[in-house]
């Protein structure tokens, strides 16, 4: 009789333990339920973010984050289905507001890339109108200046590709052209996003149609002192292996797309319309190729190191050695006011861009 009352009592154990724990099919529906609003309150807060940046140029996203957030914490309060349409209201207005958008040259940009550049070319002669020419001064203020230019597209012989890696990390740079016209001098390239006067650039707005693309021809001597002379700011010029007759096939072709664009505004995006991207491209259709992304175009930054390793960067270094060799900034630094201050930056390096690769 006692085993049998012992077998009772722990039968009756076991029942008590099953209903005080819930059964699997209840724990599987309570954790869907916090991963449900889990997803609602990213989701929501994101399209939020995204609206308060496309509607105030990032000056009203708090508010919709906050409102965001308020209505994510009510679906985690209450079982209900209405943040759900919330959430599908708020992101078809960011694809609506996407979608209605159109770039224009209308607009208060920064007075640095305020003026869009025109170039011809008419058998060897190139005239750049409007080519940008600050004069930059020490203390970070410059006088804004504007010119005409003429250069012979026979002596193009060369181009250095220039890298300005971002201050929080160096797997995003910004890059430039810089072509070499022998005794004419050099002209840059920067394809840069085009910010309204108080804006300020992020990569979230960079994907979200706020920005118009902007091709601007620069005198190197503006476009090094700009870049390079800020304390700590490192800055890198890249002579590539081509023949002159690559680059002279490159250069038409990114003049044609600088005059396309004043006809035209095309928008400014971080990853199919950027700095590196657009001039990418432009190699690829002098080569005949289709245009592919990769993670040395993506992760900008680390161009000049895929570039070293198929043979393009115009050395036999090893590329941590390159690197160091072909850093500008102290010397931007040094030579800050010396109007030849592009041989001065490239003082006792090898000879750039010679003949022997296909492709900048």
């Amino acid at each position: 009789m006692v085993p049998s009352a012992v077998e009772s009592s722990n039968a009756s154990g076991s029942s008590l333990d099953g209903a005080s724990s819930p059964a699997p099919r209840v724990r599987w529906r309570r954790a869907r339920a916090v991963v449900r609003r889990g997803l609602v309150i990213v989701l929501f807060a994101a399209a939020a973010m995204c609206l308060g940046i496309m509607v105030g140029g990032g000056r009203w996203w708090p508010i919709f984050l906050a409102w965001a957030i308020a209505g994510g914490l009510v679906a985690w309060r209450w079982h209900t289905w209405w943040p759900e349409r919330f959430v599908l209201a708020a992101w078809l207005s960011v694809l609506l507001w996407l979608a209605v958008r159109s770039p224009s040259h209308d607009r208060a940009f920064r007075v640095d890339i305020s003026v869009l550049p025109e170039l011809s070319i008419a058998d060897d002669t190139v005239h750049v109108t409007r080519l940008r020419n600050f004069e930059r001064f020490a203390d970070g203020t410059f006088e804004p200046r504007w010119e005409d230019r003429t250069y012979t597209l026979s002596k193009l012989r060369g181009v250095d590709m220039i890298v300005e890696p971002f201050a929080l990390t160096e797997l995003v740079a910004h890059t430039m052209l810089s072509f070499d016209f022998g005794d004419e001098g050099r002209l840059v390239l920067s394809i840069e996003a085009r910010m309204e006067t108080g804006e300020t650039y992020g990569p979230v707005a960079g994907a979200l149609r706020q920005f118009e693309l902007g091709y601007f021809f620069i005198d190197e001597r503006d476009a090094l002192t700009v870049r390079g002379a800020k304390p700590g700011q490192a800055l890198y010029a890249y002579p590539i292996r081509a023949d002159p007759e690559h680059v002279q096939a490159v250069f038409r072709r990114v003049v044609a797309e600088a005059n396309e664009i004043l006809n035209q505004p095309r928008w400014y995006h971080i990853i199919l319309d950027n700095c590196t991207t657009v001039w990418v491209r432009a190699v690829q259709h002098v080569r005949g190729e289709p245009f592919r992304l990769h993670r040395d175009i993506v992760l900008n930054g680390r161009i000049a190191r895929g570039l070293h390793g198929i043979g393009v960067i115009d050395t036999d270094l090893p590329f941590e050695q390159a690197r160091e060799k072909f850093r500008i900034d102290d010397a931007v630094r040094e030579h800050f006011d010396d109007p030849d201050i592009s041989s001065a930056v490239r003082a006792g390096r090898e000879q750039s861009s010679g003949p022997g690769a296909d492709a900048p």
